[in-house]
């Protein structure tokens, strides 16, 4: 039975959010966007793909150790998260040179890095999302320098848990963004999403993309490669 919704408190590109029993229901929605935005489409069945995969990734990191928002999943497209103050940063974590970072530096895309770069982006879709510095974060008050510290140990070892479970299933993660909130005690959770939406992902061998690249570069099938996802990590989708 479909659960009645009051209005959301937040509608993001993806993601709705409303008040849940004293937390957060976070319900996955069809659409897909790309470039901040300006891209956009609805695709039937995303949100439900989308929110079983995160909640495998989120029940993941709670074994290995990470604190998580992640409550527990409500229905096919929704769950229950810790309600958070969220910090307006999104932690970048490259294992190789794609997307922007290409343009940025110059790189040559898919060239593997000696070692994973790490970047801080300020949330705003309306500046692009711009790379930022510790400095600039701890000056302009968006966090201070112990949850900087924090969020990049975080950063690494969910690369390292990421980095493993998707080798063991044929697939190369050429990087990953995250989101981290505090909670009223100040304590880090890792926040928001772990998705197909979120990553990218490459076959291992035959270099195919499985990820949101797939709608930002109009190679279609995208739900179908966010199965295939699933199915080669053993998610079960109960589609």
């Amino acid at each position: 039975m479909e659960m009645m919704l009051e209005q959301a408190i937040y509608s993001g590109k993806a993601k709705h959010l409303y008040e849940y029993n004293n937390n957060i229901l976070m319900e996955f929605t069809d659409n897909i966007t790309a470039f901040n935005g300006t891209k956009r489409d609805v695709l039937s069945g995303k949100g439900q793909i989308n929110n079983t995969i995160n909640t495998w990734f989120m029940e993941l990191f709670a074994k290995n150790g990470v604190q998580t928002h992640f409550i527990n999943k409500i229905d096919h497209n929704k769950a229950e998260v810790k309600r958070l103050k969220i910090i307006p940063l999104e932690c970048i974590m490259r294992n190789y040179a794609s997307g922007s970072i290409c343009q940025r530096l110059g790189l040559i895309d898919r060239m593997k890095l000696d070692t994973p770069i790490y970047q801080l982006c300020l949330k705003d879709d309306m500046l692009g999302d711009p790379t930022v510095s510790e400095y600039e974060a701890i000056s302009l008050g968006w966090a201070s320098k112990f949850q900087l510290e924090v969020l990049h140990a975080l950063t690494t070892k969910i690369n390292t848990i990421l980095v493993s479970c998707f080798a063991s299933a044929g697939f190369i993660l050429a990087d990953f963004k995250l989101e981290f909130g505090v909670d009223g005690v100040g304590e880090i959770y890792l926040a928001d999403e772990l998705t197909p939406d979120s990553c990218r992902i490459w076959d291992c061998i035959s270099g195919e993309i499985y990820d949101k690249d797939r709608f930002r570069k109009d190679l279609g099938s995208v739900v179908l490669y966010y199965q295939k996802i699933a199915q080669r990590l053993g998610i079960n989708l109960d589609l």
